[in-house]
């Protein structure tokens, strides 16, 4: 089968709630492409790219012609054992790094499906090209960055209320999922001295600008552990990686902890394996680049 001649490739932004979030990593692929399209769905005789796996649930879009590349709108950390059997409905699946592809290749998944892009859609932040969100006052910036909580329970926003003294030592940022706000954990993350997130994407934002994360692991760690087996999600809270409130009384002091020490050896170890130090800034040339020589094999 042919490719279209007015598109050769096509990057599907359905809109909504998740549009800025798209926005980014289509534009960080975009900018290194000749020819191509950004529609909200597949089009026929084209190389498509998807950034919801939730699409090939939709009974015009389940052919193998529609499904040739996934690469996640987040950090595809949720990786679940169920999560690999998605994937299969697509070609190829593009990944932040080696972690994640391992953990697919154990998986099931054939190795030569799997594609190391990084994250394009941290292109612009890295670089500098979208100013960092004028959030500082002056005092040490945490940022509290809990959303996807509810996707191992019901448990979806830390259940404390910071004391006054805490609140006076620290500027508290607090990020919601996009679907409910406008601002991205990314934009405001940079120059944070600590970062209090679950099993959000947060996670590797943080640490990609050097960031210490505060995780709630008496609340999810038993779940996160249970339900995401041989995860890095479950790695990350199995080995305990980061800063881990062990009880709700010890929630002040283990955050105060991570601002004051700072970012440890196993979350830089692990980040560096996750998100590699050599995309970070030139993901979107690198997914480019695979998007192109990969949709030269459906010609």
């Amino acid at each position: 089968m042919g490719l279209d001649r007015w598109g050769d490739i096509t990057l599907i932004n359905p809109g909504g709630a998740y549009s800025q979030v798209v926005d980014r990593i289509v534009y960080g692929i975009a900018r290194h492409l000749d020819r191509f399209n950004v529609w909200p769905y597949p089009a026929k005789g084209t190389f498509n790219v998807h950034f919801f796996r939730e699409w090939i649930s939709h009974p015009t879009q389940r052919g193998a012609e529609f499904c040739d590349m996934f690469i996640a709108h987040g950090w595809n950390q949720k990786l679940f054992g169920v999560f690999k059997a998605n994937l299969d409905n697509f070609r190829y699946t593009g990944v932040p790094g080696p972690m994640t592809r391992d953990f697919l290749i154990e998986k099931g998944m054939p190795p030569e499906r799997i594609v190391i892009v990084g994250h394009p859609g941290m292109d612009t932040i890295i670089n500098g090209e979208i100013p960092n969100d004028p959030t500082d006052d002056g005092r040490p910036k945490i940022v509290l960055a809990i959303s996807h909580s509810s996707f191992i329970g019901h448990w979806a926003k830390l259940p404390i209320a910071f004391s006054e003294a805490f609140r006076e030592a620290f500027n508290v940022v607090e990020v919601v999922h996009p679907t409910r706000g406008w601002r991205l954990s990314r934009d405001v993350m940079q120059g944070a001295s600590a970062c209090i997130s679950d099993i959000s994407g947060t996670i590797f934002e943080a640490w990609t600008f050097g960031v210490p994360v505060v995780f709630p692991h008496w609340l999810i760690g038993k779940a996160v552990i249970g339900n995401t087996p041989g995860s890095p999600l479950s790695r990350i809270y199995g080995n305990e990686i980061g800063y881990h409130i062990k009880a709700a009384e010890d929630v002040e002091e283990t955050i105060w902890s991570a601002a004051t020490e700072g970012i440890t050896q196993p979350e830089i170890d692990f980040i560096d394996e996750y998100f590699p130090p050599r995309l970070r800034g030139n993901s979107g040339k690198v997914a480019a680049e695979a998007i192109k020589e990969l949709a030269g094999t459906k010609r």
